[in-house]
């Protein structure tokens, strides 16, 4: 059985806006660092990230 990881991110979001794609605390983009840490999972064959714009 694949196991897959979907990592949704909202890019119009309201409180925060471009939260996902802005540099982090080292200079990385959100998003980067939760991807890294999945790819990483020995348990997770595959990630996908969900983009949407609402």
């Amino acid at each position: 059985m694949r196991v897959i990881a979907i990592i949704p991110i909202k890019m119009n979001n309201v409180r925060t806006p471009g939260k996902n794609t802005k540099p982090f605390s080292d200079g990385t983009p959100l998003i980067h660092l939760i991807q890294k840490k999945l790819l990483n999972c020995k348990n997770i064959d595959d990630v996908f990230v969900y983009c949407s714009n609402e």
